[in-house]
């Protein structure tokens, strides 16, 4: 993002020239910046790549980028000189400074799979595999395209009548009624049936012979007249035409056998079909077969339909197109065809998806599918961006790795990798998210060394409200210095953990999800490297109009709430309790607006407590996570946990053990520098204003009390200072001296048990009471509700 008019600075005076200008992070030959064709999309902006004059050193010419970039619009062009930022550009190499992933996120706590933290810049489309329904038939599409059973013909048209007895004397002058004319449409139909049913070879030719007897007692019906039973009207057209469409079908099938295909083992010519409706051939038919597509006819209600085939075979030859490529300098043509074939698929497979979600003009939200081909079809145009950017390389002459295999190539790539860099990565065996850490290491220390040599009065009028650190990680981000702005408006720490990662793209558009006590909330979608996360956005504000705010000591026109839920999260994972939703800070830009930055939240699992059912609380592993919960509360001093505010899963893991998932929301009312005890979090009657916990509770096991002694008040600082004023790290570290102190007293009274003991004591449900236990609190307000709601039925 270079601009000749360098006293308009797009995002900051850094970002808007030096930093988000390129892309592909590495150099181009022959001094040309080579960049991704079509649009790349960020969470806070979309850039459109256009040919044009890149800045640098000198006046080479190169591509640029030219849109709308995450801080605003840039401007193609030449920069001149007489700006001490050109000077900084003389020094800097030609390259694409991505989103932070790796040492600007050291103070991120390690976590096996936190939801919305991943690195890949779009990740790969699923595998055939992950869009398989557990079991599927084609039968729904025989169905709705094929010829009608009999059965189903007669519901329609009605059965065949028995012939008169002046019908029988016509018959006997070989003048056939049209009642035995009917009869004998209804024999073809059958006969073509049952020649579909056949598995064995040749059946298809039966089959196309029972469609021609079939076609000819449509027409002899048609010329039909006297007594019998006519079809409803319209009903013979429709018969025609279904005739005439399955013909096709069948010759398609018919030419792929002749041509040395066969039907896979034990598939019909019915199921074979089904696939040949939709312009899917019996070898792609035969491969999706062998990765797991059930065409069993036993399978009950659920069938996968004519659009799903299309698009899993769609998906299918898109993986096998360059599945087993390698890539060779002797070669490069036959790898760009490969690349372009590939994104020919992608464009043929896109509209399939559209169509699948829209059919019958109304989105298909109640198919169990359509969230996963949603998923597919907002992931399609970034790999065609990856794709295209690769055959532009390619096109160029740059160097590529000689022997990879093109997907390993193209994992890289999706980590916005040029092949440049690829070919050291590669010879060193080193990861793609490996080699896009050691990229963004690489440009950071590019970043502090060229501010290290800036004159002390260029420096001053970069570091006068920010230090270099935080200056690197803007320009990293691409937020720039007006982005860094948005931050101290906010009170927001520019940290590695607060930085906002343009890594994951967001796909689709927000959309309002609701509101809660306070705040508007959107439904949001990122491509990762492992497919598409759901999120959940929320706008940072400098206002928090919740009485108890006030209550527990948060500045209601300053109250960091960013920092109160990366807080939560943090001592949740010190702790080991897997109990709150993954979230992170994130941006968006709405239209007409300038950049709002947020807090991206994991999607909840399950049903919140308050529409929980009461045996549900009953349940031992429920029981055991809600009060991990309900400590890493007492631990934060969070003043707002309710049955709305926290969610119950309950699920069988792939061993059927029962997993119970608990996952806190909203958790922005804690942190308080009032609340100085761990049993104050509990509900004092003052609904409005008060809190709405409960006490500590009176029954813990030993992997809890573990957990608990594991903080020190030294490492709950260590955890918290960089988020929490001081104050309210010393409430923090007095709560956690009433929690060791609780926990002891449990611990004298017998009340820490072992993990595997929680549905072994009698005397459990006595220590769960509504007082001191989120479990009695909810589980009697679950039974209350319940009796509510069967009154209800019943009156």
């Amino acid at each position: 993002m270079l601009s000749s008019n360098i006293s308009q600075p797009v995002g900051s005076s850094l970002a808007s020239t030096a930093i988000a200008r390129t892309t592909k992070g590495s150099d181009s030959p022959s001094g040309t910046l080579v960049e991704n064709s079509g649009t790349f999309v960020t969470n806070s902006g979309t850039y459109v790549v256009s040919s044009g004059t890149a800045v640098g050193s000198g006046s080479a010419t190169g591509t640029s980028v030219m849109g709308t970039s995450v801080m605003g619009t840039s401007v193609m062009g030449t920069s001149h000189g007489g700006n001490f930022l050109a000077d900084i550009l003389k020094s800097m190499e030609p390259r694409y400074i991505p989103p932070p992933t790796l040492e600007q996120r050291e103070a991120w706590p390690t976590d096996p799979s936190p939801a919305l933290v991943r690195q890949a810049r779009s990740g790969a489309l699923p595998s055939v595999t992950r869009l398989l329904p557990s079991d599927a038939s084609p039968r729904a599409a025989v169905a709705a395209k094929g010829l009608p059973t009999v059965d189903q013909f007669i519901a329609r048209a009605g059965p065949a009548k028995t012939s008169t007895l002046s019908g029988r004397v016509m018959g006997m002058f070989g003048r056939a009624t049209a009642s035995e004319r009917y009869e004998k449409l209804l024999t073809g139909l059958k006969n073509y049936h049952d020649a579909c049913s056949q598995t064995r070879a040749g059946a298809g030719a039966d089959a196309k012979a029972q469609l021609d007897y079939l076609a000819e007692k449509v027409d002899k019906y048609a010329q039909s007249s006297g007594s019998g039973s006519p079809l409803p009207a319209g009903m013979l057209q429709e018969l025609r035409q279904q005739i005439r469409s399955e013909s096709t079908a069948l010759k398609n099938l018919q030419a792929d056998l002749q041509g040395g295909a066969s039907l896979p083992k034990g598939t019909t010519v019915s199921q074979a079909l089904a696939f040949s409706r939709e312009g899917v051939s019996l070898k792609d038919m035969s491969s999706l077969m062998d990765k797991g597509l059930k065409l069993d006819p036993s399978v009950g209600e659920k069938h996968l339909s004519g659009g799903h085939i299309k698009i899993l075979a769609g998906l299918d030859q898109y993986h096998s197109s360059y599945a087993g490529h390698t890539l060779k300098a002797s070669e490069r043509d036959a790898t760009v065809r490969a690349l372009d074939n590939a994104v020919k698929l992608l464009e043929k497979l896109e509209p399939n998806t559209e169509k699948y979600l829209h059919a019958g003009n109304a989105p298909r939200a109640s198919d169990p599918q359509a969230q996963a081909i949603q998923d597919l079809h907002d992931q399609i145009p970034l790999e065609r961006r990856v794709l295209l950017a690769l055959s532009h390389e390619l096109k160029m002459g740059t160097p590529l790795p000689e022997g990879a295999d093109l997907s390993h190539a193209m994992a890289f790539a999706r980590e916005g990798i040029s092949l440049d860099d690829m070919v050291r990565f590669m010879d060193s065996g080193t990861s793609p998210t490996q080699a896009r850490k050691q990229l963004d290491t690489e440009q950071s220390e590019r970043l502090t060394e060229q501010l290290s040599q800036l004159a002390p009065e260029q420096k001053k009028a970069l570091l006068d409200d920010f230090t270099e650190k935080e200056i690197v990680l803007l320009e990293m981000s691409g937020l720039g210095i007006d982005g860094g702005k948005e931050y101290r408006r906010l009170d927001l720490p520019i940290t590695p953990q607060t930085i906002v990662r343009t890594d994951d793209q967001e796909v689709g558009h927000m959309l309002p999800l609701g509101a809660g006590a306070c705040n508007e909330v959107f439904a949001a979608r990122y491509s990762t490297s492992e497919g598409i996360a759901q999120g959940v956005f929320k706008p940072l504000q400098n206002n928090e109009s919740a009485a108890v705010a006030r209550v527990i000591g948060i500045n209601s026109e300053l109250p960091q709430i960013a920092n109160r839920n990366l807080a939560t999260q943090d001592v949740a994972r010190a702790l080991g309790f897997n109990v709150v939703v993954d979230c992170q800070i994130g941006s968006r830009r709405p239209p007409g607006k300038p950049l709002e930055l947020g807090l991206i939240m994991g999607r909840a699992a399950g049903k919140s407590a308050y529409d929980t059912p009461p045996e549900v609380f009953k349940q031992p592993e429920v029981r055991r996570e809600i009060t991990k919960l309900q400590l890493l509360d007492h631990l934060v001093g969070q003043a707002d946990r309710h049955g709305s505010n926290y969610f119950i899963d309950v699920h069988q893991d792939a061993s059927g053990q029962i997993q119970a998932k608990i996952s806190g929301i909203d958790n922005d009312l804690c942190f308080g520098h009032t609340t100085v005890d761990g049993n104050q979090i509990a509900y004092d009657g003052d609904h409005d204003v008060g809190y709405r916990g409960t006490k500590m509770p009176e029954l813990i096991d030993s992997d809890m009390a573990s957990a608990i002694r594991s903080i020190t008040p030294e490492s709950l600082s260590t955890l918290l200072s960089d988020k929490l004023s001081p104050i309210e790290v010393q409430a923090a570290q007095s709560r956690l001296n009433s929690l060791l102190e609780h926990v002891n007293h449990l611990e004298a009274n017998g009340q820490v048990i072992t993990p595997t003991e929680w549905n072994a004591r009698n005397e459990i449900d006595a220590l769960h009471q509504p007082v001191n236990s989120y479990v009695g609190r909810d589980l009697e307000t679950a039974v209350y509700i319940s009796k509510e709601r069967s009154m209800q039925r019943a009156g």
